[in-house]
């Protein structure tokens, strides 16, 4: 009986310490994102988002837990939130690049892989092409954002 109230105890530890990680990215020392890419956005298919230092809200219904933002590499690693419609709890690169000469668009992003097993698995996938915007993004165009308004 001890041995499973020490398991459960650990087990519980272990779970309180990683959900604080994915809680507050920016506490743990995880570098914030640009400025020009926080805030209120909607993008060239309709959808609308709110992107701040700890999560990127697509609505109608996606949220995305940050875990680290690598500004030099324009990449983004989140954790999929539970209440995703898919892809529940899994992780997310997100490459993304600014525009020049495309306004309103000021930036865009590509979802490099959203079903990585883990947080690692979703760094080492292959980045995006941003030479080819159009189609650098797995085949698809990287998704085009702007400021509402």
């Amino acid at each position: 009986m001890k041995n499973v109230l020490l398991i459960m105890v650990l087990a519980s530890l272990s779970g309180c310490s990683h959900q604080k990680r994915l809680a507050s990215p920016a506490a743990t020392g995880f570098p914030v994102l640009p400025a020009a890419i926080t805030g209120s956005f909607s993008d060239d298919y309709g959808s609308v988002y709110t992107i701040t230092d700890t999560t990127i809200v697509q609505q109608p219904g996606n949220t995305y837990q940050l875990l680290s933002c690598d500004t030099a590499s324009k990449v983004i690693i989140a954790r999929n939130a539970m209440s995703n419609h898919s892809e529940q709890g899994l992780y997310t690169r997100i490459d993304y690049m600014f525009f020049e000469g495309m306004s309103p668009w000021t930036w865009g992003y590509c979802l490099t892989i959203y079903n990585a097993p883990t947080d690692s698995a979703a760094l080492a996938a292959p980045s995006a092409d941003r030479s080819n915007p159009r189609k650098g993004c797995n085949g698809f165009p990287f998704t085009r954002m702007r400021r509402p308004g």
